[in-house]
């Protein structure tokens, strides 16, 4: 059958139409309706607003902003925790070191109870005389020198390299008089992260009495290091709660900064001040302690050491 110009004309409106208005084609569905065609301002049905993306970026932020303190909070507790673990490797070593030796590793009282090192004898050949924690080194008892820092140190830490141990570690040889690679100025401006309390006498240099500032109530008060309320235990060597060593915790007139070092001496400041300090006993356990917790039982010099 021929199809005539009319014919075509009448069932075009059956076909999709090739041409596109405003980017899409329209159709004609059923001869009796009308043609629908897109609107070209009608609103896409994807994506967000400016608002949306606002108020998305408003709960992230928040979200954030809550989190970070607790994360902060559990990094903190995770140090904690490793510092408490490396005072009890140490605690472990100084029973190893009176096994062998029959005897606590000595104290020097003239020295820092965070210690050198190696002492300065004033020899004119001098080889490293090392104490305390440090022995434990120099023996070969704990050959990791991060075990003798908390990981939260202060001045003596990795922030200060030539004082840290790690520094020089690699080239120890020990019983070697002053050589290039075994230097005794070395060895003698290194300082531990720990305070090792065996057989130290209290005061400062003597004294029974002192007046110190509390730097978390900047409180002074006098107090009488003969006190046995106040006491630290570290001379009943075979008392289970006998204070064997702790963390690095020592102020400076009130204050945990001082002048001539740009970072706290302590261990664990937070803020500005000190969040407290790992005691290991004599049992090898350690306990954590708080500010309202912590003594200051023995001076040295300008500092106040409190366990």
């Amino acid at each position: 059958m021929k199809t005539t110009g009319y014919d075509w004309l009448v069932n075009a409106g059956n076909f999709r139409s090739k041409t596109s208005l405003c980017g899409s084609s329209w159709q004609k569905s059923d001869p009796g309706m009308p043609s629908r065609k897109r609107n070209c301002f009608q609103r896409p049905l994807y994506g967000f607003t400016l608002v949306e993306l606002l108020v998305v970026i408003f709960i992230i932020a928040l979200l954030i902003a809550l989190l970070l303190p607790a994360l902060s909070s559990a990094h903190n507790d995770a140090e904690e925790m490793i510092c408490a673990s490396n005072l009890r490797e140490l605690g472990q070593g100084v029973q190893i070191y009176v096994e062998e030796y029959q005897a606590y590793p000595p104290t020097d009282p003239g020295d820092w109870p965070f210690g050198h090192l190696s002492r300065n004898t004033g020899e004119s050949a001098e080889i490293p005389t090392p104490w305390g924690f440090g022995l434990l080194f120099t023996d070969g008892i704990i050959t990791n020198p991060t075990f003798f820092y908390c990981p939260q140190a202060g001045f003596f830490g990795p922030a200060n390299p030539s004082n840290y141990l790690p520094t020089y570690a690699p080239v120890w040889q020990p019983n070697l008089a002053q050589t290039a690679d075994n230097n005794i100025t070395w060895w003698t401006n290194v300082y531990l992260g720990y305070c090792y309390w065996v057989g130290r006498a209290q005061g400062n240099s003597g004294a029974t009495t002192g007046t110190v500032t509390n730097p978390w109530t900047q409180v002074t008060s006098n107090i009488n290091y003969l006190d046995p309320s106040a006491l630290f235990t570290q001379q009943g060597l075979h008392n289970p709660h006998g204070i064997m060593g702790s963390d690095l915790t020592a102020s400076y007139g009130g204050n945990w900064f001082f002048s001539q070092w740009p970072e706290p001496i302590s261990n664990h400041v937070d803020s500005g001040s000190a969040a407290g300090s790992n005691i290991l006993y004599s049992d090898g356990s350690v306990e954590w302690k708080g500010p309202s917790q912590l003594h200051c039982n023995y001076t040295l010099s300008i500092f106040d050491f409190w366990e």
